[in-house]
């Protein structure tokens, strides 16, 4: 049956979201969140087998994607 959750899925997901968000290394993610060992190795295998994409790293939470900004034609053509 394995070893019983000691933190739940919900705290690791949040330290995944944390770390993507603002970026800092694996062993930094607070430890509210759970081990950063723990975090990462379930965050690697959700990524290995498709369950995270890299797209679900970005913050939606505007509720929209930016657009990039037109290219600028001041510096002239490119050659």
């Amino acid at each position: 049956m394995g070893r019983p959750t000691v933190w739940s899925r919900r705290q690791l997901i949040d330290g995944m979201r944390f770390r993507v968000r603002t970026g800092v290394p694996w062993r930094d993610v607070p430890v509210g969140y759970g081990p950063w060992g723990r975090i990462y190795d379930l965050f690697r295998r959700w990524q290995r087998d498709g369950t995270w994409h890299p797209e679900d790293g970005r913050d939606h939470t505007a509720g929209r994607h930016r657009s990039p900004p037109p290219p600028s034609s001041a510096a002239g053509p490119v050659r």
